[in-house]
């Protein structure tokens, strides 16, 4: 009615505001504004890694980024969207799942050199 639509975050618990302008901005730049057809234009090595536990952007969008790009996609069985970790980090260890993360990109890196 006003709008504007309210959706929770789930991980701060705010009201994250979402305008109508941006929806009518989105409907007119469709095509520039499309994962899809960015992600099909490419010709630069992906390497996707994802959480099987994620519930803030569901592990089958990395897989169709990974289909789009032609890229490599790893899914990380007990890792969440931030892989253990938080902000601010103040552990002297990185958890276990980024470790495995950063694990995943030094192979990607070592098999383009």
């Amino acid at each position: 009615d006003d709008g504007v639509y309210y959706r929770l975050n789930g991980r701060t618990n705010q009201q994250m505001p979402h305008n109508y302008s941006h929806y009518e901005d989105f409907l007119r730049n469709k095509d520039k504004l499309s994962i899809e057809i960015a992600c099909c234009g490419t010709t630069i090595p992906y390497l996707i890694i994802h959480g099987a536990k994620d519930t803030s952007v569901d592990p089958s969008n990395g897989e169709k980024i990974a289909n789009w790009t032609g890229g490599s996609y790893v899914l990380l069985p007990t890792s969440a969207h931030t892989f253990g970790a938080s902000q601010p980090w103040t552990q002297k260890e990185l958890p276990l799942e980024l470790k495995e993360a950063c694990t995943e990109i030094l192979r990607f890196f070592n098999t383009r050199t």
